[in-house]
């Protein structure tokens, strides 16, 4: 490999490194401190970076605790347009549930942090209600698609996604409750079939019949 193949490579690895710095430090500041009581200035300065740098990874201190809404639902996006176009809808959503929740948590340790800055600061706990809508409309067109059916005729595929918005959160949050040691999929794909005996007759029906 040349040189100039190469360091790509390696600043990719650079900007992960101050990231994954710069998250650190804060929830380490949030807990020794409180949320409120620590700035973006004093987390770049710790992390020996500059407040515009700062800004080039997270938006705002609240996405160093609660992540990014719009690079999640992006990365939901991507993952369900990679899905087989032939798996069952509820499958998909369960593979990419796991494998997006293990990227997006991490470090089960700093989840926990996490979870616990979260508990202890009321608008943070607002932040994270008002971002669970726009995650959802993320799930609407992927799931309408693979149904073929029309949100705005058909209740189902929006029924569906609040389903699986709710399950998920259940399945995830309980996996950290109990230390994320165990492995997750296994909760999420339990969830996910008890989701469609829910849904039974009515769901296989429009999936065989959908277009693909």
């Amino acid at each position: 490999m040349g040189e100039s193949e190469a360091r790509p490579g390696l600043r990719e690895r650079k900007k992960q490194r101050t990231h994954d710095d710069l998250q650190r430090i804060a929830i380490r500041l949030f807990l020794e401190r409180g949320y409120d009581h620590v700035t973006v200035e004093e987390i770049a300065a710790e992390a020996d970076v500059s407040n515009r740098t700062f800004y080039r990874y997270f938006t705002s201190k609240e996405d160093l605790v609660l992540g990014g809404v719009d690079d999640m639902a992006e990365a939901l996006r991507e993952a369900l347009d990679a899905r087989p176009v032939d798996e069952p809808v509820l499958a998909s959503l369960a593979v990419v549930t796991v494998d997006l929740a293990t990227l997006f948590i991490g470090d089960p340790d700093e989840v926990v942090a996490r979870s616990r800055i979260i508990e202890a600061n009321p608008i943070l706990q607002q932040r994270n209600l008002e971002r669970r809508p726009h995650l959802e409309e993320s799930l609407l067109p992927f799931v309408a698609d693979r149904l073929g059916l029309d949100p705005d005729d058909d209740p189902l595929p929006r029924l569906l996604v609040a389903c699986v918005a709710a399950v998920s959160r259940t399945v995830i949050d309980r996996w950290i409750q109990r230390g994320s040691t165990e492995p997750l999929a296994p909760a999420v794909d339990e969830a996910f079939h008890l989701l469609e005996a829910g849904f039974g007759e009515r769901l296989a029906r429009v999936e065989v019949g959908a277009p693909r």
